[in-house]
């Protein structure tokens, strides 16, 4: 079944019909590396699988044909621990993966490469704040002393229903089977006398107030952070995250220094911490800007959507083999069939641009070329022009000369 996507792109407004290329043959493209200078920078959670990690047998394909033939697609997620993820960079046999917002990127042997962390002052700070305007918060560490790791937090079973009632299912029950450790109720001075791993701190409220008000507070004491988690049931954001990081941080800082020849940037997302990653632009080594191609999925928040520079994509309108299930990773497969699609057309016209240019010191006109197009060369004088017939039926005398385009 083949499904309709449509590209809100000046150049590429819709994907061509299969039909207008030439047969696809795989050794041809492979040899060609046709994807080579694109990068993919895409959210994992809601984007590429649902929070369970799913994703379609198809998007694994493309994915792993994009890589193959020149790509560099690199998940960037909120995700905590890189063992949260290590399935991922396995299954799609990816070079990089950034985690945690932007606070750490990691190569595909779990070595973290870079990383941003929040000052012991920024971090009582923030519990402090998180305190005073009464929201629940999270953070995972690893204790030295027991190696004992957990997803330590205030909550209360109260305050977990609290969220979803107000349209935010990402609470802490839901992190923890996200990241793959267990979460432990504890003190902020419990959490702050595990030394160091201060990557992010996450705080949420069912009062949407409460936590606009610590956002602001942050932002007036110099704190980064960013809003989260905007409910389709309220319009508002229920989560603030104080982190270093950000998601357009770490892919810039991932150009900079491992991946110098990327030449066209496609990131995608849905989330309120894709944002930054979606509508800013990205510079390569020497300063010039590259081609962010931003896109958002169907189910991203208002906000999401108009932050993005190019569409909006839907997720699910792809059939699953169980009816019973959605689609995930369609956006992804779409993004590369459309890839491959504007290269076949960019491909194509460079083509006609050179045989027109042939044309031209050649001295002949060919088919739906205006005289203006012509630009008539040195080589040629214009007595010796030659217009090629569009109809090969015409008569000799229209083609005086006696030559006609091949």
């Amino acid at each position: 079944m083949k499904h309709e996507r449509v590209f809100n792109i000046d150049d590429y407004r819709e994907v061509p019909a299969e039909d207008d290329y030439p047969p696809f043959n795989p050794e041809q493209n492979e040899q060609e590396q046709i994807f080579e200078g694109d990068a993919i920078f895409s959210d994992i959670d809601g984007t590429i699988t649902d929070n369970s990690g799913r994703i379609d047998e198809e998007a694994v394909q493309n994915i792993k044909r994009f890589r193959e033939q020149g790509g560099v697609f690199v998940p960037v997620t909120g995700r905590a621990r890189f063992e949260s993820v290590r399935g991922i960079v396995e299954t799609l046999d990816l070079p990089y993966i950034i985690i945690n917002n932007g606070a750490e990127i990691f190569n595909n042997k779990g070595e973290r490469i870079a990383d941003e962390k929040l000052t012991d002052e920024e971090v009582r700070e923030t519990f402090s704040i998180a305190e005073e305007h009464g929201l629940i918060w999270m953070q995972n560490k690893q204790d030295p002393e027991t190696g004992e790791e957990h997803l330590y937090s205030n909550f209360t079973p109260e305050s977990e229903q609290a969220m979803l009632e107000v349209g935010i299912n990402d609470n802490v029950q839901n992190e923890e089977g996200r990241i793959g450790i267990s979460a432990k109720q504890a003190t902020a001075d419990e959490v702050m006398a595990i030394e160091g791993q201060n990557y992010k701190i996450q705080m949420m409220s069912p009062d949407y107030d409460a936590v606009q008000a610590a956002y602001d507070e942050f932002k007036k004491q110099g704190i980064p952070c960013m809003l989260n988690m905007q409910s389709k049931k309220t319009g508002k954001f229920h989560w603030v995250e104080v982190i270093r990081g950000t998601k357009h941080d770490a892919i810039q800082k991932l150009i900079n220094n491992e991946l110098p020849d990327i030449n066209q940037i496609i990131t995608m997302g849905d989330g309120g911490n894709d944002i930054s990653m979606l509508k800013s632009e990205y510079f390569d080594k020497d300063g010039k800007p590259i081609d962010n191609l931003s896109i958002s999925v169907r189910n991203a928040s208002d906000s999401v959507m108009e932050s993005t520079r190019a569409m909006t994509f839907d997720r699910f309108n792809a059939p699953a083999t169980n009816p019973d299930q959605e689609s995930y990773g369609v956006a992804v497969s779409g993004m590369i069939d459309f890839l491959e699609n504007k290269h076949k057309m960019d491909a194509e016209f460079a083509r006609q641009e050179e045989l027109k240019e042939r044309a031209r010191k050649a001295g002949i006109i060919l088919p739906g070329m205006s005289e203006e197009e012509f630009q008539r060369t040195d080589e040629q004088p214009e007595n010796e022009r030659i217009r090629v017939a569009e109809n090969e039926n015409e008569d000799e005398d229209d083609d005086p000369a006696g030559r006609r385009a091949a």
